[in-house]
């Protein structure tokens, strides 16, 4: 049981190594991503004369591309069209 127990213990331990570091290559991925460089849904959505939905729609049929950035789903600028054609 000791052994068992130790195992777990050392498993548990490397799981939490890797976790923190993933996170804090995460955070360096997103932190080399300027702010500017990203666009909200709604932002997009302005930028493009279309609804939100339609952004919604596009982001889950792969027509546009996006990064997410937490829970938010986020368009990178330079993967805008550069005209909207009809959808």
């Amino acid at each position: 049981m000791t052994e068992l127990y130790l195992s777990y213990v050392q498993k548990k331990a490397e799981a939490d190594r890797l976790a923190a570091e993933a996170e804090k290559l995460l955070s360096q991925i997103i932190n080399s991503i300027s702010d500017s460089d990203l666009l909200t849904a709604s932002e997009t959505a302005r930028r493009l004369k279309v609804s939100v939905s339609t952004i919604s729609r596009m982001m889950d049929d792969g027509q546009l591309e996006y990064t997410r950035v937490r829970t938010r789903r986020m368009v990178l600028k330079s993967s805008l069209p550069t005209k909207m054609s009809k959808i």
